[in-house]
Parts: C-alpha cells; structure tokens; sequence
C-alpha cells in the first residue's frame, strides 16, 4: 500500500532549536498551502528584523512560501522585450538565510546527506549539524 502525502494529514512544526520551543504547529496535507500556513505562523511569532536560519528537508513547498512573504517584487527593465511583456521576479530580502538538509536513509541507516544553501547574500560558510535517532 503506498502513501498519498497529498491526502494524508501532516502535522507541520516551526522549530526554534536555541530555545528548544515550538514556534508554530499546522495540521494539513502536504500541499503549497500548508507550507504557506506554517510559515505565515512563523512569522507572526519571530522578529522579521532579525530573520533566522530557515532549515527544511529537500520539499519545494518551503522555499517558494519563503519567497512569498520575504521577498520584494522586481520589474525587470525594459518591460517589453521582443514584444513581450516581461514577468516581475521576486527577489529574496537580504536578511533571508534558507537551507535545505535531505537526508538518505536506507535500511533504517543514514547514507548520505545533502546541504544546499539559497537566498544567502552575505556568503558566509554554511554550517549545519545533523543527527540520527536511534
């Protein structure tokens, strides 16, 4: 029997690992709307003049609700090329820092894990532990 993570529900949680706490919860499917929620909870509870670290596992859905709510609309320029008017793009606030860790576990034993860092304007050396439960 195989698993539909668009009907199923997910319990969605917004961590602060510093302070060991809970910052936002959401039960939903696995869709764009329920990452939207998770971080639209977030961002009520932290201090967007401060942005943290935001770390997920390797699903889209984070990085484009990231997008939505810390990002500015840029129209490029010209706004017609070749007759065509150009899209605005959405470009990341500067203070945004976002990863994803996805890991690889096979047989109930980690394999390999993948670190990749976006929205990183001040590059800076990306450090992130990861651990396994037992």
């Amino acid at each position: 029997m195989g698993c539909n993570p668009e009907k199923e529900r997910w319990v969605w949680l917004s961590f602060d690992p510093k302070n060991k706490i809970i910052l936002a919860a959401h039960l939903g499917d696995m869709t764009q709307k329920s990452s939207d929620e998770i971080i639209k909870q977030t961002s009520q509870v932290i201090n967007e003049n401060n942005l943290p670290l935001f770390v997920t596992d390797g699903r889209k859905f984070y990085k484009h609700s990231l997008l939505k709510k810390y990002s500015e609309k840029i129209q490029p320029h010209p706004i017609i090329k070749n007759g065509r008017l150009q899209k605005p793009s959405l470009e990341p606030f500067e203070e945004l820092k976002y990863a994803q860790v996805v890991k690889t576990v096979n047989n109930g034993k980690l394999e390999n894990v993948k670190k990749k860092d976006y929205f990183w304007k001040k590059k800076k050396k990306l450090t992130i532990q990861t651990f396994q439960q037992h």
